[in-house]
């Protein structure tokens, strides 16, 4: 199941992580192996993306989170908000590694259609905008418009 889940875009076990129809070992091996073929396909000059595989890992890493929490909180995390985690997840981690916190605070309105998670997703986003720190997936976003074009060669870092 895991080797399945870790090929293409992710987003029908994404789907299923959000229906609760994966076990916990699953969610926890599923980050590993869907960073491990994404990096295998991109580093092999293969086609392929990192919105999707980004937004898969994230879900999995949050439902794998949510799920944790049900197992030791049962009665603070029912297994009924563990797809939030799923979402949360989601946008927190593309939030961090694309340096776009408020483009994932639009698609958390967007994908929700309210805004009973804008805010725990806008503290995990803030959350893993600092772990991140200046390192993104764009190599060539730069972190200051006002940098001359010489100065910016896409892999400089201060």
């Amino acid at each position: 199941m895991v080797g399945l889940a870790s090929l293409g875009s992710g987003y029908g076990f994404v789907q299923m992580a959000m229906y609760n129809m994966l076990p916990l070992s699953i969610l926890i091996l599923l980050p590993v192996a869907k960073t491990i073929t994404t990096s295998l396909t991109i580093g092999s000059g293969g086609s392929g993306g990192v919105f999707a595989p980004g937004l898969a890992v994230g879900g999995f890493a949050g439902g794998a989170f949510g799920m944790f929490l049900h197992l030791i909180l049962p009665e603070l995390v029912p297994l009924a908000s563990v797809p939030a985690f799923v979402i949360v997840g989601m946008l927190a981690l593309f939030g961090g590694i694309s340096h776009a916190p408020i483009a994932i605070m639009i698609m958390v309105l967007e994908m929700t259609g309210d805004f009973s998670l804008f805010v725990p997703a806008m503290g995990a986003v803030a959350v893993a905008y600092m772990l991140i720190g200046k390192q993104t997936i764009f190599h060539e976003q730069r972190l200051c418009r006002e940098e001359p074009e010489e100065y910016w060669d896409g892999r400089h870092t201060k």
